[in-house]
């Protein structure tokens, strides 16, 4: 809703003193973005309207969740839905140009006690958020360390601690920054790297 109520002030300044040429590209691009946007609008509003349903009467059923528990300091924090279209390993899950219902990936991390959880949940009967989540917990030995690098490149409402961005090396906050500076995540190509990234010690896993 945001990013639809800004498109006009966008649209009127973007393309300021460049040739006649660029103009009409960035203006095309511009309302292909925008379609987009109202789009991706109605797909969330249409979810929201179903969970609210579910919320109100307090019937959770028909929902899939992947939990992952962990000690440490939860100096990474995230929330967001995504759309995935392939997985860890390149398959694809969906084609997300077409005129069709996409699959949503609802995501948000949380402290507790011991110190946070992962939480990805997704309605039951959707194949690629499933497919998504599955190749993802896969790759235990660096579990961590690929959630971080998840949430740079698809989730814009990330926060971090300064004390933990400092203590990543050079190469890890390199390829973070290049991860969160991805124009679009599910079209352009990227890879996630063997690191730990984060403090944390996975203590439990469930996919149910």
């Amino acid at each position: 809703m945001g990013a639809l109520k800004s498109a006009p002030t966008i649209r009127a300044l973007v393309d300021r003193g460049l040739d006649p040429l660029a103009q009409r590209e960035i203006q095309d691009l511009q309302a292909t973005l925008t379609m987009g946007q109202e789009a991706g609008l109605a797909d969330s509003q249409k979810q929201k309207a179903s969970m609210d349903v579910q919320l109100q009467s307090q019937n959770y059923d028909g929902w899939s969740r992947a939990v992952t528990e962990f000690t440490g300091n939860l100096c990474v924090s995230s929330t967001g839905l995504i759309n995935p279209n392939r997985d860890l390993d390149g398959n694809e899950l969906q084609v997300l140009h077409q005129h069709a219902p996409l699959e949503a990936l609802l995501f948000g991390m949380a402290a507790t006690n011991e110190g946070g959880a992962v939480v990805f949940t997704w309605p039951e009967k959707l194949v690629a958020p499933h497919a998504f989540v599955t190749s993802l917990l896969k790759r235990k030995k660096y579990l961590p360390g690929l959630l971080v690098q998840f949430v740079f490149s698809f989730i814009e409402n990330t926060f971090f601690s300064e004390r933990w961005w400092q203590s990543l090396t050079d190469t890890e906050r390199r390829h973070l920054t290049e991860l969160a500076g991805i124009a679009n995540a599910y079209y352009d190509p990227f890879e996630f790297i063997s690191s730990k990234m984060v403090p944390w010690e996975i203590t439990k896993v469930v996919l149910e």
